[in-house]
């Protein structure tokens, strides 16, 4: 997926600059300032310009966090599903109730399953729920982490990590 971020990122800054290098012809040839030439501009052409000098890294990270968040909760969805498959226990996934899908499918293969792992005391698993509303508040709230506008930052699922991995935030939004 990063891979898939730089190519895009390569694109990007190519748009820019044949964008930005037409401004300056533009420019020139009627002989006025770059800064008029942007008044001068189609929406179109704004709006593309808008898109690749703002907006394409924030969607594709976007894009590229909800896709591998839902990887992940299928990969665990398909694990929970095998296991049921070769045990057969009497309890079946769909009668186990959690916090969402991948909490029924933690709770199916920490308890009928007795996988230690997956038992949500575990440091991996809190930060799982971390991800989960870091995901949730990008597809559900517009990316806004703090829809109730808490005032301790630190109590808010999802925002230690921001912090710590220096995603650009502002103490309501994340980006």
């Amino acid at each position: 997926m990063l891979s898939i971020f730089k190519d895009i990122e390569d694109v990007r800054t190519i748009k820019i600059e044949e964008f930005e290098n037409q401004i300056e012809q533009w420019s020139k040839q009627h002989n006025i300032k770059s800064r008029e030439v942007l008044n001068e501009l189609t929406d179109e052409n704004f709006d593309d310009y808008s898109h690749y000098k703002h907006h394409i890294d924030y969607m594709l990270l976007n894009a590229l966090f909800i896709s591998a968040f839902s990887l992940f909760e299928n990969y665990l969805n398909r694990i929970a599903e095998l296991a049921y498959k070769e045990l057969r226990p009497v309890i079946k996934i769909s009668d186990i109730k959690g916090n969402g899908e991948l909490d029924t499918c933690r709770k199916y293969l920490n308890i009928v399953c007795g996988i230690k792992c997956t038992n949500s005391d575990f440091r991996e698993w809190q930060e799982i729920i971390q991800y989960k509303a870091i995901r949730n508040s990008i597809v559900h709230n517009g990316s806004i982490l703090n829809k109730a506008e808490k005032e301790n930052l630190e109590k808010i699922q999802g925002y230690s990590l921001i912090k710590k991995y220096k995603i650009w935030h502002s103490p309501s939004i994340v980006y």
